[in-house]
């Protein structure tokens, strides 16, 4: 009986002392490591040995510890197919220590997700996600908000660009040599009701119709009423058009109309039209498309081919520009 107390207090006994020596060690919990890992540690009791040598023992598969030998760069192992293995390396730039070695970059290097990034509470409906369906597409769910910055960022030749401007409150997409404006690059200037007549000098010399003092809605133009003109901000291929409602205080005449960027007629957008009584109102249109530099300023010109100085009263009429590609 005596023996068996015995017995009962030794293992009691080897049992504190393998406690006290098990907590004695330190523990931490782990990094983001894969799912495996990480049930293979809460089933080993939610800890991670670690020591100041490198490990020895025989351990279950997925088993980590931390060698602290180097408390400044300490190396990551873990244990699979009968041996230990370093995961990270003290000191190494390119493996896990990297990856949280800095708060303003994190991860240090390339880093691949071969399922997907989920953003956001998870126990929430405000949710997104970000994966790649197939070979060379990321896709985004559910929506992109971008945030405004006050100046256009850096572009390059091989890649796209979208950039959402505090200025113009649009977004702007840059396809390796040019810029979009996304909402739209559009202006007019017109007349309404207008009854006071613009002197036109003889000879081949047009007028800028100084008829249009309204402004029509636009974005990204700059649109003047005093120097009736539209100023273009960004080149591209615009579609212009134009409309006029007139009568002239002279008859059988000949008047002309058209599209000017800057001082250069545009022969694909003007027109002709005969008055034979001067009072009587004629109407007329034309359009067309033309490739346009940033900066440029375009008006509406009248000219007649009549001896002497005629009056144009232009009652009713419109200047458009619209950008429709680059």
């Amino acid at each position: 009986m005596k023996q068996r107390n015995n017995l009962i207090i030794l293992s009691l006994f080897l049992a504190a002392s393998l406690g006290i020596g098990l907590y004695a060690q330190t523990y931490t919990v782990p990094s983001p490591i894969s799912s495996r890992d990480v049930a293979v540690w809460a089933n080993r009791g939610g800890f991670i040995a670690s020591g100041t040598a490198a490990p020895s023992a025989v351990a279950s598969d997925g088993a980590l510890y931390v060698d602290t030998t180097v408390a400044t760069a300490p190396t990551l192992y873990r244990y699979a197919s009968g041996a230990w293995a370093i995961v990270a390396a003290g000191g190494n730039s390119d493996a896990l220590n990297a990856h949280i070695a800095s708060q303003t970059d994190p991860h240090g290097a390339t880093m691949t997700v071969s399922q997907e990034i989920n953003i956001g509470d998870p126990t929430a409906t405000e949710t997104a996600y970000i994966d790649s369906p197939s070979d060379g597409i990321a896709r985004i769910a559910s929506y992109i908000q971008l945030v405004y910055a006050d100046s256009e960022p850096e572009t390059s030749s091989s890649s796209a660009t979208i950039w959402a401007d505090n200025a113009s409150k649009t977004v702007y997409f840059h396809n390796g040599s040019d810029w979009t404006n996304l909402g739209g690059t559009y202006g007019g200037i017109h007349c309404h009701d207008n009854s006071s007549p613009q002197s036109v000098a003889t000879g081949t010399t047009y007028a800028t119709v100084t008829a249009l003092i309204d402004s029509q809605i636009s974005n990204d133009v700059l649109v003047s009423t005093s120097t009736q003109s539209i100023t273009l901000n960004r080149a591209g291929v615009y579609r212009i058009s134009f409309n006029i409602s007139f009568y002239t205080d002279t008859n059988n005449i000949i008047g002309y109309f058209a599209a000017f960027q800057n001082d250069s007629e545009l022969d694909n957008i003007h027109l002709e039209r005969k008055i034979g009584t001067g009072a009587d109102v004629g109407s007329s249109a034309a359009s067309g498309f033309a490739r346009l530099a940033a900066g440029d300023k375009m008006t509406l010109r009248v000219r007649h081919n009549y001896t002497s100085a005629v009056a144009f009263t232009i009652t009713y009429a419109n200047l458009n520009v619209e950008r429709i590609g680059n």
